[in-house]
């Protein structure tokens, strides 16, 4: 029940942050007619409006539709038994907030030396395929190793086989190939999963 609860909010924040609907009041100007200099008569100053709220209509429908949709796509991954530890993974919430910092900084220095590799005039390049063993316990684990390879500039995962425990890579260069076989980015995803 708690991971459906989490799934739900989870999709209501994503839904809201796209949408930006979230104001299901609206103000409306309502004028009282002149007021005098004597407090609550009507006399001879025009121009006083009183602020008054009303509900709209059209974010409040958009707003129930928003709710219906994450209401029903938390029923539906109820009823496919798919909010268990890989489909919804809570476990990995403070760590993945350790691994994206390391991961986007492995991505900038990847995408510099791609860069430099392009524009270069003598073009640098060496690329090749290698097999790069590995040692998650989760599919979830494998998932994010093979994720976190293709989206650092360079190296692309070009298939998982299971049986052997080997990714095939393609890397640009030697120093992306030997960035993997060094298995920092490895030892990394091992201990997000915590099969370290």
């Amino acid at each position: 029940m708690v991971r459906a609860i989490s799934l739900f909010i989870i999709l209501m924040i994503f839904w809201i942050m796209l949408s930006g609907q979230v104001n299901i009041w609206k103000e409306k100007k309502a004028a009282h007619g002149p007021v005098s200099a004597h407090h609550g008569e009507k006399g001879e100053n025009p121009g006083h409006h009183e602020k008054e709220r009303e509900l709209n209509t059209g974010n409040l429908y958009l707003l129930g539709c928003g709710v219906f949709c994450c209401a029903l796509v938390t029923y539906i991954a109820i009823r496919k038994k798919i909010l268990d530890q890989e489909g919804l993974p809570l476990h990995l919430a403070f760590g993945m907030l350790l691994y994206f910092p390391w991961l986007l900084w492995q991505i900038l220095l990847s995408n510099l030396d791609v860069a430099y590799r392009v524009w270069h005039p003598s073009r640098p390049i060496s690329p090749r395929f290698l097999s790069v063993p590995f040692e998650t316990k989760t599919d979830l684990g494998t998932v994010v190793y093979c994720n976190s390879i293709t989206l650092t500039p360079g190296t692309v995962t070009v298939s998982v086989d299971n049986d052997n425990k080997e990714l095939l890579i393609h890397a640009l260069s030697d120093k992306a190939a030997d960035g993997l076989l060094a298995g920092t980015m490895h030892e990394k995803v091992k201990k997000l999963e915590g099969s370290r």
